[in-house]
């Protein structure tokens, strides 16, 4: 960071001493590993504090939060993160502290009143503050983070929106409840929000290092809702949130103290490919879905929203059902699997098939970028092992149905070196294609039926209408000309490199 002095102030209360209040899974693990990636990416733990379960009591919060903004200035930035519950009276939103009591919770609580003043009365132009707490819910069952009542995200509002030094990241909507998984160790909102703090997302950086707001909102909105998806049965709505002006795309954080950095000696494409997933992706006019129906008031939608994608989803649900069945059967069948080895979750408009050895995913969408249109994805991975690519069974149940095997790459790559590698080379046979100002090559060899994009953080192998380990079969043949002579297949699917949804 070029800032001057960087301060840090979090809290995580997954246990609280009034047992009315129910516990809140990993909020210590969250607040744990956010100060990690802080500390990496420049903040020093002696201007770092950090309050879990029985520590982060009313005073120690109001003291922490308020010491810290008061100290910076103006070339300092302050982050706040909490983690745990939150509620809302009189029109006022609150933090619940380890020792806040149900019978008086005005009273026992932190005001984001408070807080607002603290950071309005700082002289740091450079303040964020992340809130993984959600905004509704009566009782607090097991696996949701909620609130005793709608925190009115409106005072959030219009306190982000009347500055350019500050923003505000909440993990949902008010109406909505922040979820965690097991799993994963943290809060769903809060396990992204730390991968991209720590540059495990790197498509989402400006010029391959910085991390800026709309950036961090855009990734954190499509991961959570992905993972509800792959985690819950049910279908749960968690809408992240983000407050603040975007004139100037608020900069949360420059990654280059955390991104990998290529050696000098090493080939443009080396290391061990960690992830990947087969996929396609296949589009058509919303009124060929099978649920479209003009007698009963259908129409074709002229804009993307949250009801048409609902309404999409509904109309197509007969189609993801039908595919998820059949795929079903045919996995069950040709790996002989026992009723435990297999299951199919399913959802309006989406279906996950959880094998032994795989995971399905099937979703149908509106498009995006054309309204009109829907969009049916699949995509399958989690592999137990990248043998299972190669099996005859695995290949008889996907033949023909992928378009696509994309590929994660663990270091940031140079495209332009690159590009220049395969020029000099004058390699007879090789096509490439590229933008001035590339962020990928695409590159055609000949007696190759597949085209090889490569990206800075990815390689995507295209072959349409083949069976799987011909995926693998043309990047054997490739892999001098896109690999380098140091890099081997065996490299990317050998041993204990077992292909992960990306």
């Amino acid at each position: 960071m070029t800032l001057n002095t960087c301060y840090s102030f979090l809290a995580g209360i997954e246990i609280y001493s009034d047992r009315k209040i129910g516990a809140v899974g990993h909020a210590a693990n969250d607040a744990s590993e956010i100060a990690r990636a802080l500390n990496a990416l420049g903040f020093e733990k002696a201007n770092q504090e950090i309050l879990l379960n029985e520590k982060a009591t009313v005073m120690s919060i109001r003291y922490g939060m308020k010491q810290y903004l008061t100290c910076a200035g103006p070339d300092d930035t302050v982050y706040i993160f909490f983690s745990g519950h939150g509620f809302s009276a009189g029109g006022k939103g609150y933090l619940v502290a380890h020792d806040s009591r149900v019978g008086d919770l005005a009273d026992t609580c932190i005001a984001l009143a408070d807080v607002f003043t603290w950071i309005e009365e700082s002289k740091s132009k450079q303040v964020a503050i992340f809130l993984d707490c959600c905004h509704a819910g009566l009782t607090f069952p097991a696996k949701e983070k909620s609130l005793l009542a709608e925190l009115d995200d409106n005072a959030l509002k219009r306190f982000f929106s009347q500055s350019e030094f500050r923003v505000g990241f909440g993990s949902c909507k008010d109406s909505e409840k922040s979820y965690w998984v097991d799993s994963l160790g943290h809060g769903v909102w809060s396990y992204h929000l730390i991968r991209a703090l720590t540059g495990k997302v790197p498509s989402i950086l400006e010029k391959d290092r910085y991390l800026r707001a709309a950036e961090l909102q855009d990734y954190l909105a499509h991961a959570v809702s992905k993972t509800l998806r792959e985690s819950y049965t049910e279908r749960k709505h968690q809408t992240p949130v983000l407050y603040g002006t975007m004139s100037n795309n608020f900069l949360i954080a420059d990654l280059d103290p955390v991104l990998p950095k290529p050696g000098a000696d090493e080939s443009v494409i080396s290391g061990q490919v960690k992830k990947g997933h087969f996929g396609d992706v296949d589009f058509g006019s919303i009124t060929r879905l099978p649920g479209f129906n003009k007698k009963k008031g259908h129409f074709v939608p002229e804009r993307s929203s949250r009801q048409a994608q609902d309404f999409v989803a509904g109309i197509g649900d007969e189609l993801i059902q039908e595919e998820a069945t059949t795929l079903f059967d045919q996995i069950k069948r040709e790996f002989g699997y026992l009723r435990q080895d297999i299951r199919v979750t399913r959802d309006t408009g989406s279906a996950i098939i959880n094998a032994k050895d795989f995971d399905v995913a099937l979703s149908l969408s509106q498009r995006e970028s054309d309204p009109s249109q829907y969009r049916f994805e699949i995509e399958v991975d989690k592999f137990s092992s990248p043998e299972v690519v190669k099996t005859e069974p695995f290949n008889k149940v996907f033949a023909g149905r992928f378009s696509f095997l994309k590929l994660g790459l663990p270091m940031k790559q140079d495209i332009e070196a690159l590009i220049d590698r395969i020029e000099a080379g004058s390699l007879s046979g090789i096509t490439i294609e590229y933008d001035d100002d590339p962020d990928y090559v695409s590159i055609k060899i000949a007696g190759n039926r597949a085209t090889f994009v490569v990206g800075k953080n990815w390689m995507k192998i295209k072959l349409s209408g083949s069976k799987p380990r011909e995926f693998v079969e043309a990047l054997t043949q490739a892999q001098t000309t896109i690999l380098g002579p140091k890099m081997t297949v065996a490299a990317l699917f050998g041993p204990g490199t077992a292909l992960l949804g990306s």
